[in-house]
């Protein structure tokens, strides 16, 4: 065996583990992070979610009072 092929074995001895261990470290790596993700854009989804049902009870508050407003004015007025 001459001393090119001992080497290239070597450093395929070296590389290969190596890169496997490198492509695992990504794909858990990938897998944290879209975890991550879909827990944050579902916090965000919620809070979103919050304050557009805020926003709508409000506006429904509003547009009750206006109502009654518009009701009592065009009620007729007892005279005591």
């Amino acid at each position: 065996m001459r001393i090119r092929s001992r080497l290239l074995l070597l450093m395929s001895a070296v590389l290969v583990p190596a890169l496997v261990v490198a492509g695992l470290g990504i794909g858990y790596l990938y897998n944290e992070e879209r975890a991550f993700n879909r827990t944050s854009m579902s916090k965000t989804a919620r809070a979103f979610a919050l304050g557009l049902d805020n926003e709508m009870a409000r506006r429904e508050s509003m547009l009750r009072t206006f109502q009654r407003r518009a009701a009592r004015q065009r009620a007729p007025r007892l005279r005591a």
